[in-house]
């Protein structure tokens, strides 16, 4: 994800020079809304639920912000302008409150994990 984020950063500065590149950033959006949508969660039964549930809305989050910027882009409706940031905030909101769930570390038996995340 960090490195999709450099590449939508380096397209950003390029933008000026093709309008092709202002595709690049929504993508990369895409992207990470689909790779929320499809991290695999471990720990017991009731954190992975949890997990998923949290992971889910982020993704569809980051994927409306992509969706709205890609219309902005395409159509030129300065209103897509304004709606794509206050959902792309909502999605840093989300990252922000984030808290992994009670057990995420934990194996189903409740034996312990790794401390791995994923």
């Amino acid at each position: 994800m960090a490195a999709s984020i450099a590449v939508a950063g380096v397209a950003e500065l390029l933008r000026g020079s093709s309008v092709g590149w202002a595709y690049v950033w929504p993508g990369v959006m895409l992207l990470i809304g689909v790779l929320f949508l499809t991290h695999a969660q471990h720990g017991t039964g009731a954190a992975v639920v949890k997990a998923l549930w949290q992971h889910r809305i982020l993704g569809l989050t980051a994927i409306v912000a992509g969706l709205l910027r890609v219309a902005e882009v395409s159509t030129g409706v300065s209103v897509l302008g304004i709606l794509w940031p206050i959902v792309l905030m909502a999605a840093a909101a989300q990252l922000i409150l984030y808290r992994e769930p009670e057990g995420a570390y934990e194996a189903e038996g409740g034996h312990g994990g790794h401390g791995e995340h994923g």
